[in-house]
Order: structure tokens, then C-alpha cells, then sequence
């Protein structure tokens, strides 16, 4: 039978390996000993205690900052918190500027300006806010697709996961995470605003699985990974997992598009054609930043100001 001891250490084995091996024992005694303080049957609690919810979900949230690179973590988990860190505010950014013709992504607006500016627990209450407003509308798109109406099933669920990985992404921004750069990303928020106005001003059409949203910024994502693969001396690998994660991002929405598109037109669709050879371009692409991103690379802490 498992003690309380035995609870705490199985509790602890979420924290990454170098942590636990350095601080486990000591995790453990601290906890047995404030566990078991003014105990009246302190044997009692020793064999049939359990860790408390806040004890897990403490544990739970210091495993997930060190291995996105807080305290004194190696540059690997360093190197994905920068990476987190990028994809999150691209993702923010994204919803941001749907704004402009869709007043429901107000809070995505005010999540990517909060975190911009350092005020990240604003960002993620404005960020659950949008995260659950997008599962209302899979709701009511999935009650209209089972009704028969049009209403893209698929689309709307991928939406709500990626949302709630926005959300969960923010723990990236700790207080051991250096300051995000503000220019770059308000010159990249106009440029969504810009790919955003391009199809209601009518200046480009989109149609499911052909030339749709996921296409743009697909072929921005395509860009930008010729361009990193292209320059070695200044490739980071927080660079090129952000990349390989929106690229695994971008796969998984154009499958989960082509899924609506199938139910909309059928399989004989020429849309599907198109898609499928969209999805085998980015998994091609995405082929040479997986094996990048499996090397690693010292990354330091002036390498990810610059």
C-alpha cells in the first residue's frame, strides 16, 4: 500500500528529470513535514493522506514553467519557452485582427495588447473570455450541422483547440521570461489587419479548401521557413520550433477543413485535390524543421533578445 510519502514522490515525478533529481527528497520532506504538523493522528494521515488539490495543481504548474524555461532550466526547455512564447502571440495576433471584421474578437485584441505589455494575467482572463465564446459557436454550428443546415462542424471544434491552447500557452510569459520586443509585433498586427481587409474589400476571394484563410497564412508560414532554413548562421532553435508547431498547426487545420469540405461537396470535389496537395506541401516543408528542431542547440539568454 502506498503511504503519503509514496503519493508525494509519484506526485513530484511530473517535474522535469534534472529538477526532480535535484530537488525531490527535499520537496517531499517539506511537504510531509507541513502535512503532518499538529496532526492528531499523524499516522493516520501518513497512510491514508493524498497530496491536496492545491498541492497537485502547484506541483502541476511549476512542472510546466521549468520546462518552458523557468528557474534555473537547461536551454533546451529555454528554448521552447521562447518558442511557446512566439506561437502564442501569433496566435493571438490572428484572432486580433479578425477585429476588424468581427467584433467578437475584442478580447483576442485586448489578450495580444496585455501580453504585449506585460500585463499577462489580463491577457489570460481575456483570453478565456474568447476561448469561450469560440466553444458557443461550436455549439450552435454543431445543433445547425445535425439539423441539416450549413455550418462547418469541424472548423468550429479546431477553433475551440486551438483557442484553449492559446490559453494554456500563456504560462509561457513568467516572470523568468524575458520582455517581449513591442514593435516587431505591432508592425506584424498590421500586417494581419492588412491579409484580414484583402478579402472584404474584395481585392481576393476565398473559397473552402482552395484559397481560404488557412491558405494565406500558410503560404506566410511557407515563407518564413524557406527564409530560416535558408540563413544557418542566424537560425535559433526557438526559431524553428515555433515554426515546426504553427506548421503542425496549419496540417492539422487544412486536414480538419478538407473534413468539411467533404461534407459540404462530397468526394469527388476538386477542392479536395487542392487541399490534400496543400497538405503534403507543408508536410514536406515541415520535414527539414523536424529534423532541426531534434538537435540540440545551445540557446542563451542575450541569443534570444537579439
Amino acid at each position: 500500500m502506498r503511504t503519503l510519502e509514496d503519493r508525494y514522490r509519484y506526485l513530484l515525478r511530473v517535474l522535469p528529470l534534472w529538477y526532480w533529481e535535484k530537488w525531490a527528497e527535499d520537496m517531499v520532506a517539506t511537504y510531509l513535514a507541513t502535512e503532518l504538523a499538529g496532526q492528531e493522528d499523524p499516522e493516520f494521515v501518513e497512510e491514508h493522506g493524498r497530496p491536496s488539490f492545491g498541492e497537485v495543481m502547484s506541483v502541476a504548474a511549476l512542472s510546466l514553467r521549468l520546462r518552458l524555461g523557468g528557474g534555473s532550466a537547461p536551454a533546451r526547455s529555454v528554448a521552447w519557452g521562447a518558442a511557446v512564447r512566439t506561437v502564442v502571440l501569433i496566435g493571438l495576433l490572428v484572432n486580433a485582427s479578425g477585429m476588424v471584421t468581427n467584433w467578437t474578437a475584442a478580447p483576442w485584441l485586448g489578450a495580444f495588447f496585455a501580453v504585449l505589455f506585460g500585463q499577462v494575467w489580463i491577457g489570460r482572463g481575456l483570453a478565456l473570455i474568447g476561448f469561450g465564446y469560440s466553444v458557443y459557436e461550436a455549439v450552435v454550428s454543431t445543433g445547425q450541422f445535425f439539423a441539416g443546415e450549413p455550418a462547418f462542424l469541424f472548423g468550429g471544434w479546431s477553433q475551440v483547440l486551438i483557442n484553449a491552447g492559446l490559453a494554456l500557452g500563456l504560462a509561457a510569459f513568467h516572470r523568468e521570461a524575458p520582455p517581449t520586443p513591442q514593435r516587431p509585433w505591432l508592425l506584424a498586427l498590421i500586417a494581419g489587419v492588412v491579409l484580414e481587409l484583402l478579402p472584404a474589400f474584395g481585392w481576393i476571394r476565398l473559397e473552402a479548401g482552395v484559397w481560404d484563410a488557412i491558405t494565406i497564412y500558410s503560404l506566410v508560414w511557407f515563407c518564413a521557413t524557406i527564409g530560416h532554413l535558408a540563413v544557418p548562421a542566424a537560425r535559433l532553435l526557438s526559431t524553428t520550433l515555433a515554426l515546426v508547431v504553427v506548421g503542425w498547426t496549419l496540417v492539422v487545420l487544412r486536414a480538419l477543413s478538407l473534413a468539411d469540405v467533404l461534407a459540404f461537396f462530397g468526394p469527388n470535389s476538386s477542392y479536395l485535390l487542392v487541399g490534400a496537395a496543400e497538405l503534403a506541401i507543408a508536410l514536406a516543408t515541415l520535414l527539414p524543421l523536424l529534423v532541426l528542431g531534434s538537435r540540440e542547440r545551445e540557446v542563451t539568454a542575450d541569443a534570444l533578445d537579439a
